[in-house]
């Protein structure tokens, strides 16, 4: 397993096919008379993800993928982003999927895709002592490797 957004999965036979991280930092530019104009520091952007993935009906269900990414952008709740390792990247939202069909079968269903999803990170901090809860309603996750089950290693998701 690649990584867990939210409640979906990504496992992959490798890593990602690209993994493109950006952060900006918003300055405002003020205007002096007979002068050069003045920045001022305003905050630190939000970050952007965009995570490539090819998913083959040899490991995964390419629709179902598919489906849970779409379902997760229409709900439009933050979800946590934690790696294999265990890393917790912090909440994100989906902005777009883009995907390309490598593969299909004679009735159309899908069976290698290409899929380009991007992500736009949410900051909690500032949700803290609103009212509004934009954060899908489950604990934090961590990943915890587990004992074998037929053969085939695999991994549950566990509170931390």
């Amino acid at each position: 397993m690649f990584a867990i957004f939210g409640e979906i999965v990504f496992e992959v036979l490798t890593s990602p096919n690209g993994f493109e991280s950006s952060r900006t930092w918003d300055y405002a530019e003020h205007r002096v008379v007979e002068d050069r104009p003045k920045l001022q520091w305003i905050s630190n952007a939000l970050e952007s993800l965009e995570l490539d993935f090819h998913f083959h009906i040899s490991f995964t269900d390419p629709a179902i993928q598919l489906d849970a990414l779409a379902a997760a952008a229409d709900d439009h709740n933050a979800r946590p982003l934690v790696f294999g390792n265990g890393q917790h990247r912090g909440y994100f939202v989906v902005t777009g999927i883009r995907t390309t069909s490598r593969q299909m079968s004679a009735d159309g269903r899908l069976i290698a895709t290409t899929v380009r999803a991007r992500l736009r990170e949410w900051a909690v901090e500032s949700e803290i002592g609103s009212n509004a809860n934009p954060i899908a309603l489950f604990p934090l996750i961590g990943v915890v490797a587990a004992s074998p089950r037929g053969g085939d290693e695999f991994y549950r998701v566990c509170r931390g």
